[in-house]
């Protein structure tokens, strides 16, 4: 038994050279150019087409240039509009907390809704001296608000 090769390369063979087409003497566009010894493609119709469209785009960026401006400057005003009508209800706001913080607290006002209430104003006035430690602690160590008046009656 002979070994077979696993691939036959003889079957891949370059391809034959293209010949070129024969020329005939035309060119292509020599009958759309007024000068037939001209580049392709630089007749006026075309130049003019080319101007036209590189100035149409021109245009159409700086429209859209301008328009992106113009849609910035709107939303910066609404916004502006929008904080300066914020600002104006929180001073009407404000204002109006003044009146009636004023409104209630005037003495008046507290003296007549307190007799309303049934207070009334104190028979004695007394003043308390805090000059010694009069704070007094019960068994568990906690604060004895009663013991604490005791000792400022007694003080007294």
């Amino acid at each position: 038994m002979s070994a077979a090769p696993a691939f036959d390369y003889s079957y891949f063979q370059p391809a034959p050279a293209s010949m070129p087409a024969p020329s005939r003497g035309l060119r292509p566009d020599v009958r759309f150019n007024a000068n037939p010894d001209a580049r392709p493609g630089t007749s006026p119709l075309v130049v003019g087409a080319r101007i036209a469209a590189v100035v149409l785009v021109l245009m159409a960026a700086l429209c859209m240039a301008r328009l992106a401006l113009t849609s910035a400057t709107v939303a910066t005003a609404i916004e502006n509009q929008q904080i300066s009508n914020s600002i104006d209800a929180a001073r009407t706001e404000g204002s109006s907390l003044e009146i009636n913080q004023s409104k209630l607290s005037a003495p008046a006002r507290i003296k007549d809704t307190a007799t309303e209430m049934g207070m009334a104003a104190p028979s004695r006035v007394m003043m308390i001296d805090l000059s010694g430690d009069v704070v007094v602690t019960d068994q568990a160590g906690n604060l004895s608000l009663s013991g604490s008046v005791a000792a400022v009656a007694q003080n007294a």
